[in-house]
């Protein structure tokens, strides 16, 4: 059963543990992404910054965010196809720089819902804190899926096209011509 917007609207979970951020795993990820900062590699240059330690690339916690969304289509929006899920849009609130040694939170809101032709555009809120509770990012994520019962339901009856197809206006059908 597909959820139903005033249903869905609010509904709130949290990740289960806590991400810990690791030194080499900063790095790792910054690799992949190709941010060349020294701060994501180098103790000296992030100290140089003002901070103890290694800082993460700016979209680091979409590890987080990755494994949160997930969560949210098994246990919040349920019905819904996975390989059909089409993610349109992201929005990012930075309150302080991912830093190794970090324990991170993840609370995960249903922000909105709303169903029109057959779609659902939902927009997930993940609330990523650190272990003493203070934010440290938060995140909107937008998607777009078929509605889970748009599928069962019959297609609509198509309408005659006012030229069927393979005929010409005024003409023999296409590809069916003689010479004359």
């Amino acid at each position: 059963m597909p959820a139903e917007p005033a249903d869905i609207v609010g509904r709130h979970f949290r990740l289960p543990d806590y991400y810990e951020v690791g030194r080499e795993k900063v790095r790792e990820y910054a690799r992949a992404v190709l941010d060349p900062h020294p701060a994501h590699r180098n103790e000296a240059a992030a100290a140089d910054l003002g901070y103890a330690g290694l800082i993460a690339p700016l979209t680091f916690a979409s590890l987080l965010g990755g494994v949160a969304q997930q969560r949210v289509f098994t246990d919040l929006v349920t019905g819904y196809d996975l390989s059909q899920v089409l993610h349109t849009a992201q929005r990012q609130q930075f309150h302080r720089p991912v830093m190794v040694g970090d324990r991170l939170n993840c609370d995960i809101y249903v922000d909105s819902f709303r169903r029109s032709h057959g779609q659902d555009l939902i927009v997930i809120k993940n609330v990523i804190t650190d272990r003493h509770g203070a934010l440290v990012q938060t995140t909107w994520t937008t998607m777009v899926a078929a509605t889970p019962d748009a599928a069962t339901r019959p297609e609509p009856p198509r309408r005659n096209h006012p030229l069927p197809h393979g005929q010409a206006r005024n003409g023999p059908e296409v590809g069916n011509s003689t010479k004359r």
